[in-house]
């Protein structure tokens, strides 16, 4: 065991190189240019990952130009234990990113709007699932107790259960968000008998304005943040997100001059992430990308497992 913040010398991971197979270890090595592992399950993808990580941190890459991202919380969590082990916490932490991919979004999405947005779970800008339904049953319903912006679209269109399908509505405008669609964008989609669609467009068209307005549900019902705070969604840290990184200033706030992108369970990436990974390879063609088309479970959220064997 080392001290935390001490570097894991490099024979350490030599030593658990030598327990790999050849082609775990070719990954591994692998130098300059992409990379695309489409391996199945239980086939040690991420432990290749972590082990290629580490072997440029060894070679002296400076760990502030690499960036690491995954797609659930609970993934990045051990990640980050692992990659511990090999080269300390210093290293670690000094990551220009080691965390989701909707984290990473995030960071672009405050660069650009500051102290205006907090996603702190508890006292922060970010609503909750239920908070978002709220948010879409204020826009339908006329004189609605959850916010001062009722349209009455259960009228407008015809359709008295409409309330009672906010709901799907709202999952609707989060799909929109994740497949990288403005409001407009999401009309054009559009053909003009798309009750349905016209409904969630119009709704997406007002939740912008609520979000941006720092709208969200209170203990006295919906209230309006402080100072010009910003409300957001957990959709916005992707399409924000990647909006605000188009900005060359914000990339260089929050990552810095990155050289190295490392991607695991890539095929679960949407068109957002996929986006902004674009983005980030028009600075550096070292990206590596593992994942398991086979394993998509997150079509609900627009994942293109499709998008993931074309960078093969």
């Amino acid at each position: 065991m080392h001290e935390h913040g001490e570097r894991t010398p490099p024979n350490e991971e030599e030593n658990h190189m030598a327990t790999m197979s050849p082609e775990q270890q070719q990954a591994i090595v692998h130098g300059e240019g992409p990379l695309v592992i489409n391996a199945g399950a239980g086939s040690g993808k991420t432990r290749v990952l972590v082990h290629r990580v580490a072997r440029l941190i060894t070679d002296g890459v400076a760990p502030e130009s690499i960036v690491v991202a995954t797609f659930t919380t609970a993934a990045a969590s051990e990640m980050k234990a692992r990659l511990t082990g090999l080269v300390g916490e210093d290293a670690v932490n000094a990551l220009a990113h080691i965390g989701t991919l909707h984290s990473l979004g995030y960071k672009f999405y405050r660069a650009e709007k500051g102290r205006r947005i907090d996603a702190r779970p508890k006292g922060g800008s970010m609503l909750t699932p239920g908070q978002v339904t709220g948010m879409v049953k204020g826009i339908i319903e006329p004189a609605s107790t959850y916010c001062p912006f009722g349209r009455d679209l259960a009228t407008e269109f015809g359709d008295k259960e409409l309330p009672r399908k906010a709901g799907k509505i709202a999952k609707a405008v989060s799909r929109a968000m994740d497949c990288n669609l403005t409001p407009s964008q999401f009309y054009a989609t559009l053909d003009e008998f798309d009750t349905d669609g016209a409904i969630v467009g119009r709704v997406y068209e007002l939740m912008e304005t609520l979000l941006a307005e720092g709208w969200h549900r209170g203990r006295r019902g919906w209230e309006r943040r402080k100072a010009g705070k910003i409300s957001v969604t957990f959709g916005c840290m992707g399409i924000k997100g990647l909006a605000a990184a188009r900005k060359p200033t914000v990339r260089e706030t929050v990552i810095g001059s990155v050289e190295w992108v490392l991607v695991d369970e890539a095929q679960d990436c949407n068109p957002v992430q996929f986006g902004l990974m674009n983005l980030l390879s028009e600075q550096t063609a070292n990206i590596t990308y593992v994942g398991d088309d086979d394993q998509s479970i997150y079509s609900f959220r627009g994942a293109m497992p499709a998008e993931f064997i074309a960078q093969a």
